[in-house]
């Protein structure tokens, strides 16, 4: 055992397990030696959460003095005192120049410099949509009531859409050139064509389907036994999976939409016709979250993040790992574009956050 280092064990089911802590300031110097590409911004307290920009170094992090603090190129520039409780902090879909900094009933949306460009009525229980339509921007909003409001930037409702039950996630994506939304609550699943204003597809659900997706895709599934069943603007598709699996994300290989289950440290991907595309098993603790970047050459990393052993694993879309770096991780991944073909990926331990690059 290192110096500084202690052992916690902790009884997970019948499994006990071994967790080693020691100083950030020990665990980054090894990130160090181990990994060259990265830098750390020390806010000063415990980060309880973040959110990135694109490029190295721009982020916001949530602090535990209730405060906001702004990072451009790695240099801390602002700070803001919150005087309402966070409920979430994320990086907004369909911009990589945007942050939202989500209240219970208000969604206040940031820049890297720290300003408020937009303030919009928006509950905490999803995430806030960005759409571009002919360069005017309109956002997706919930207020907590039965239908979901398409906002223009000016604040107004450009139409509102029933949800036919509980909103439980939303997601945005771009097909084919048209920008649309998916809307799953506990009975329906709907995909509404934000072009013509109107639904594109909507079906009845039980509360067991998850929604996941990727830049141009959108899918309810759900798992029932060793079956998925898999709803999307293609259709409805059904095929065989392992038994005891969930569904974990998806991602793009190239331009086809890829789903991963996952069971305990094993991860097992499908293309959208059922067909197996790989299997791999992590000599990882817990599978918490998974996430993806696709660069502008369709170059596809993964990200899975162990949230027990704090490591993040990165893999390719035929999931090789990407290299053998360590990369230390908790609670939270996020991964950014930086210049033209890399990606940053950030995350944070105690009072650093920390951002990799991986070209």
């Amino acid at each position: 055992m290192k110096p500084f280092q202690t052992l916690l064990f902790t009884l997970l089911g019948n499994q006990i397990v071994e967790t080693s802590y020691q100083k950030l300031t020990d665990q980054a110097q090894n990130t160090q030696e181990e990994v060259r590409d990265y830098f750390v911004m020390n806010p000063g307290f415990n980060v309880l959460a973040f959110a990135a920009f694109a490029e190295r170094g721009n982020a916001i992090a949530l602090t535990e003095n209730h405060q906001l603090v702004g990072y451009i190129n790695g240099l801390r520039k602002w700070e803001k005192k919150l005087t309402q409780e966070v409920k979430s902090i994320y990086a907004v879909t369909g911009s990589a120049q945007y942050v939202c900094v989500q209240f219970e009933h208000e969604a206040q949306i940031f820049d890297k410099s720290g300003r408020v460009l937009f303030k919009l009525s928006h509950d905490a229980n999803s995430p806030i949509q960005l759409i571009d339509n002919k360069g005017k921007k309109e956002f997706i909003c919930s207020n907590g009531g039965n239908s979901l409001q398409l906002i223009n930037e000016n604040g107004g409702v450009v139409k509102q859409f029933a949800l036919g039950g509980k909103l439980k996630n939303q997601l945005s994506f771009k097909q084919n050139g048209k920008s649309y939304v998916s809307v799953l609550t506990d009975k329906t699943f709907q995909i509404i064509d934000l072009a013509k204003r109107k639904v594109a597809l909507k079906q009845s659900i039980d509360s067991t389907y998850v929604l996941v997706g990727n830049p141009t895709n959108a899918m309810a599934v759900k798992i029932q036994k060793n079956n998925a069943s898999v709803i999307s603007l293609s259709g409805q598709k059904q095929f065989k999976v392992p038994t005891d699996v969930l569904c974990f994300g998806s991602y793009l290989q190239g331009d086809k939409t890829i789903i991963v289950m996952k069971r305990a440290c094993s991860l097992f991907a499908f293309d959208q016709s059922g067909t197996r595309v790989w299997e791999k098993t992590l000599p990882a603790i817990e599978l918490s979250q998974f996430t993806s970047f696709q660069n502008p050459n369709k170059q596809t990393a993964v990200g899975i993040l162990d949230v027990i052993g704090n490591q993040i694993y990165l893999l390719d879309d035929l999931g090789r790992n990407l290299d053998k770096d360590k990369r230390y991780g908790s609670k939270e991944i996020q991964m950014s574009a930086f210049g033209n073909s890399a990606y940053s990926i950030t995350t944070y331990l105690g009072s650093y956050i920390i951002q990799y690059t991986k070209q």
